[in-house]
């Protein structure tokens, strides 16, 4: 090969990778709500309770679930089918950091919402969550990201 295909190659490589790095950097996370769904009982069973648990019994009431909605934006050409958006998580009685995913099998153009339940058992097993990041992930890069205030602390 010659001097000047061998220009045009690399100019074309670099030309691809920074475009590919704009593309990945146009994708945001507009923000992340935390809600939280207390556990539903019905009027029999908080009868029965009543009626038969002595008041000094240590019972545990059902825990609700936690709900975190991650409104992210792709980029202006939209993101890619496969693209995922991850949410990793630390309880209070969890030393493991947790993971919740969705994958986006479709091409996505527009502003989305994934929605991440904790359920009501790892809730009531590892209590509420302390710190949290959420990660937009294209073809296995991170291309956008959010956390907690306090998620760099251990």
């Amino acid at each position: 090969m010659n001097m000047k295909l061998w220009k045009l190659a690399l100019t074309s490589l670099i030309f691809s990778a920074v475009s590919m790095t704009a593309f990945a950097q146009n994708v945001r996370i507009l923000g992340v709500e935390q809600s939280f769904v207390p556990a539903k009982e019905e009027t029999n069973v908080r009868r029965f309770r009543q009626s038969r648990l002595n008041k000094f019994d240590d019972f545990r009431v059902a825990a609700g679930q936690q709900i975190f909605q991650v409104r992210w934006q792709p980029g202006h050409r939209g993101a890619e089918p496969g693209t995922e958006v991850v949410f990793n998580y630390y309880q209070a009685r969890v030393k493991k950091m947790q993971t919740l995913r969705i994958k986006y099998p479709f091409r996505v153009s527009d502003i989305r919402t994934a929605t991440f339940t904790v359920s009501s058992k790892a809730f009531r097993e590892g209590g509420p969550v302390t710190r949290w990041q959420a990660l937009v992930v294209q073809d296995g890069r991170n291309s956008a990201q959010r956390f907690s205030s306090d998620w760099n602390k251990r």
